[in-house]
């Protein structure tokens, strides 16, 4: 028990508060932190496939923001509204906010695999009649985490 903010409970919720953390992994970490492993059950093949499908999407998703990071530099017009509402460019650094640029597929810079799946199942890129093109354009992005930091999607204005 805090007799300071009154928070009480036990060292999982601790971890799980502190930490960010779901349940297992906060097991885990306390377990690891006293040299000792949680058995797992193997897992399915079903399991394994969506674990390394969201394994790849992340990594599109890491490698979209570092390009929209990247361009944000290059914007003066979202800079300009970035300030605006108040933003910093410590706080753009922070919460590594970036910015689409307004043209049809300047992603493809990035990625020079254009055609992949995984850029439409991400949500990054458009498949209309045939042709490609990103769904961003000339927006500020912001992106989205999960309580374990990997990038999830994002947000835009």
């Amino acid at each position: 028990h805090c007799f300071g903010c009154s928070a009480h409970g036990n060292a999982i919720g601790f971890l799980m508060a502190y930490a960010s953390m779901g349940y297992v992994d906060a097991i885990k970490e306390l377990a690891a932190g006293c040299g000792m492993t949680v058995p797992e059950e193997p897992r399915s093949a079903q399991a394994l496939q969506r674990y390394e499908r969201e394994t790849d999407l992340s990594a599109v998703l890491e490698r979209a923001m570092d390009f929209y990071r990247e361009q944000l530099k290059h914007a003066p017009q979202a800079i300009a509204y970035l300030k605006a509402r108040g933003l910093t460019g410590e706080i753009a650094a922070r919460f590594r906010i970036g910015y689409a640029p307004d043209d049809w597929q300047p992603l493809k810079a990035v990625f020079p695999e254009y055609e992949q799946a995984s850029l439409v199942e991400a949500g990054l890129v458009v498949e209309n009649e045939g042709k490609r093109y990103d769904r961003f354009r000339g927006r500020v992005m912001f992106p989205i985490f999960n309580q374990r930091g990997a990038q999830i999607g994002r947000a835009h204005v």
